[in-house]
Formats: C-alpha cells, sequence, structure tokens
C-alpha cells in the first residue's frame, strides 16, 4: 500500500483484541510507570531484572476459563503471540535502545541531503509517548498521536522518499520505517527509522500498534 492511500493503521481486529488481553502491557513485564533512567541505549535488560519483573516474567499461563470462549484456537494463539511480542518490545522500549533515523537536510544539486543520526529510541509508559533522541535533535510525539507505520517490506518504496532510499544498501532497505504522527499543532510529520533486523522491525510494528490503540482507548483522539 502507498503512502497516498487512505488506511486506518490501528483498526486492526487482532491488534484491537490484543488490547484487551493487555490491560496495562507494561504492569505485565513489571515496568512501573516512569521507569527506564535516561541511558536510553540498554538492549538487554534480563540480567539486570528486578525480583519483581523475574515473578512478573514467571506468571501462570492463563485458564481456560480466562480465554475469550468467542475467540477460534488460532485466533486465541495470534491474541498470545501479540501479548509476548508487545510485553517484550515495551520492557525493551521503556529503558531506551539504540536506533538510526534518518535526518533529511537541506537541497543539495537538486536533491535533499540525508544523514544517518545514531539515536536513542525510548518510550515513557506513564506519559504514553515515544521520544527518539541523539546528537542536535529530539522528537517526541504521544503514542495516539501515531498514525501509519509504513515499512519498505510492505509498502514499497515509493511509500519513502528516494534520497532516503538512495543512501541505503539493499540489505538495509527492508529494514526501514517510516513512522507517520502529529506533531502538537496538529501538523502531520513523519519519521524515518532503520531496525536492526526484520524480528525487530516486525515488534516494533506490531507494538506501536497496540500501544497506539491503548493510548487512543485513553481518551486521546488525533484525526
Amino acid at each position: 500500500m502507498g503512502a497516498s492511500a487512505t488506511r486506518c493503521w490501528c483498526a486492526d481486529e487482532q491488534a484491537a483484541c490484543a488490547v484487551d488481553l493487555l490491560a496495562r502491557p507494561w504492569a505485565a513485564v513489571g515496568v512501573e510507570h516512569g521507569d527506564g533512567g535516561d541511558d536510553g541505549c540498554a538492549a538487554a535488560v534480563s540480567s539486570t531484572a528486578t525480583p519483581k519483573q523475574k515473578v512478573a516474567d514467571k506468571r501462570e499461563a492463563p485458564r481456560a476459563s480466562e480465554l475469550d470462549p468467542e475467540l477460534t484456537e488460532e485466533e486465541e494463539a495470534e491474541k498470545r503471540r501479540l501479548q509476548l511480542v508487545v510485553t517484550t518490545f515495551v520492557r525493551k522500549a521503556s529503558r531506551g535502545y539504540q536506533s538510526t533515523l534518518f535526518k533529511q537536510g537541506g537541497i543539495a544539486s537538486g536533491e535533499a541531503s540525508v544523514e544517518r543520526v545514531p539515536v536513542a529510541v525510548r518510550f515513557d509508559m506513564s506519559a504514553l509517548g515515544m521520544t527518539i533522541y541523539g546528537s542536535g535533535l529530539s522528537v517526541t510525539c504521544p503514542l495516539a498521536s501515531v498514525s501509519d507505520v509504513y515499512s519498505v517490506q510492505d509498502d514499497g518504496e515509493g511509500a519513502f522518499p528516494k534520497s532516503i532510499i538512495g543512501v541505503l544498501e539493499e540489505e538495509e532497505l527492508p529494514l526501514l520505517l517510516r513512522v507517520y504522527y502529529y506533531s502538537a499543532d496538529k501538523r502531520k510529520d513523519s519519521i524515518f527509522l532503520l531496525e536492526e533486523n526484520a524480528e525487530a522491525r516486525d515488534a516494533f510494528r506490531e507494538s506501536l500498534r497496540v500501544l497506539c490503540i491503548y493510548a487512543k482507548s485513553g481518551g486521546a483522539e488525533f484525526t
């Protein structure tokens, strides 16, 4: 699907179903509101998990009586898979992880210049917001303001500026993401992130979709 097409990215039925299961996804992995610090670069947290987190990780699986009787076995399995993806992502993102952002600059030789910027991506679960910060830049957006996430893998190169596509190596193309969001003045904007691998790309997209639905359900609406 191209960038000009109209779609409601966060209206996915499976993701909406996962919100009911997750309730507060950060609580499911022992992440307290506001927890995470400012280092923004920790990729692994299992070795430093608190006792509370370790207990949370060992929670019993839901009993059959707790499952949604209206879901098929396949739908229930998908719902559980999303729960695992999102809770794992929230644990990582609440502390911050390293990524790469592509920053577009001025016009040179008829094309916009592009700079690769190492950044830290951090989700503040108390404010339901995402912050991306690096040398000389800081971008913060409420999760409820996210309207779509495109990937070259699913949406094609036409959903991205040629100037950014042109600086990528062939193996990097499937890992590129474009996150659309509304700024404080309700202006639609986008950021370009390069994930480390396909697993990280998919976890980011799926988790952000579920968390976006959750944030919107809290009353914050952007149209």
